[in-house]
């Protein structure tokens, strides 16, 4: 479904698409992509941090809450030099980057990838 939300607002509404690209970023960690998945979280924050602080973005409480949790589940996945380095690869890709990468992915390798133990 975040595919989805990417393709749906991706032409107008950069804030959206920087959220959907985290949060699918924070799955692709949870389903062992950790890689690709810091890279597109790290795009999101480059984005936000385009227009200030990423925390200022993000938004407060639970929101916040959360995106924390994702990003140290996001550190905790990979050694700190992967991590740096897929977190450089993300900043430097930009959002239209990642959004390209994150509507190429079939939705029948997400599928499998759910149904992975």
């Amino acid at each position: 479904m975040l595919r989805e939300a990417v393709a749906e607002v991706r032409d107008f509404d950069s804030f959206a698409v920087a959220h959907a690209i985290h949060w699918t970023g924070a799955i692709e960690v949870r389903q062992g992509h950790s890689e690709r998945g810091v890279s597109l979280m790290a795009a999101a924050a480059a984005h936000w941090g385009s227009f200030g602080s990423p925390h200022n973005i993000i938004g407060f409480g639970a929101v916040r809450t959360r995106y924390e949790a994702s990003l140290a589940e996001a550190r905790a996945a990979l050694p700190a030099n992967d991590f740096a380095t897929a977190w450089a690869k993300g900043e430097s890709m930009g959002l239209e980057q990642a959004a390209d990468l994150v509507l190429a992915r079939a939705p029948a390798a997400l599928e499998h990838d759910a149904a992975a133990p």
